[in-house]
């Protein structure tokens, strides 16, 4: 299991450090930037790894590299369920499961469509999962909010003045070669490449299976 308090943690040491693979960093950026060249991925894919529910890299061969990079372990134990953890989830109404399940399954789908960027799309998904407040318990209504707020909200953003700061400046290929934004085609491939939104997935599912999942199993 991803330690992510771990993972901020010697990130944050590192910066303090003032130097990570004998180049000097002053910021998380910087730090950032020097693994993505290092691992073949996008800022942004560093970068979540961090993220609150984050699950990690999803290549093993990435953790590899990191725990060697850091010279420490950065996976941990999944903790079991015990028997006083299942006594503690309370149990609901079958109408009330619904909705916990109906609400992750809008979450869900609009997370693996193509329109996940899209204002209006994003309104209509907050609309209907407003519709279900009623019927879902307010912690666990919170919860998914939480998630919607910290990993979806911010992607609602300008896709032309996303264009122009790329056409703007220089970006990096996996291959580490610089290039510039010079036509659409390219554009649409950086922009896919610097998004990298297919961690958002694993980390919504490893919320349902924590958050989600004992509940209506109760």
């Amino acid at each position: 299991m991803w330690d992510v308090e771990k993972y901020n943690m010697t990130l944050k040491r590192t910066v303090q450090h003032g130097e990570f693979l004998d180049v000097e960093v002053k910021t998380k950026e910087a730090v950032y930037n020097i693994l993505a060249k290092k691992l073949y991925v996008s800022v942004d894919t560093v970068k979540s790894w961090g993220r609150k529910q984050s699950s990690g890299p999803r290549d093993q061969e990435d953790i590899k590299q990191l725990e060697t990079i850091f010279g420490t372990c950065f996976c941990k134990k999944a903790k079991t369920m015990s028997m006083s953890d299942l006594i503690k989830v309370e149990n609901y109404s079958d109408f009330t499961k619904k909705s916990i399940f109906k609400a992750y399954e809008i979450i869900m789908n609009h997370i693996k469509s193509n329109k996940i960027k899209d204002e209006d799309a994003y309104l209509e998904v907050c609309n209907k999962i407003n519709n279900l407040k009623i019927a879902i318990p307010s912690d666990v209504y919170e919860k998914i909010i939480g998630f919607m707020k910290e990993y979806l909200d911010a992607l609602i953003c300008d896709e032309e003045g996303f264009f122009e700061y790329l056409y703007e400046k220089k970006v990096h290929a996996p291959d580490d070669s610089p290039i510039y934004v010079s036509d659409y085609y390219q554009y649409e491939w950086l922009r896919k490449e610097v998004s990298g939104l297919d961690f958002i997935v694993e980390d919504f599912e490893e919320f349902g299976m924590k958050e989600l999942y004992p509940l209506l199993m109760s």
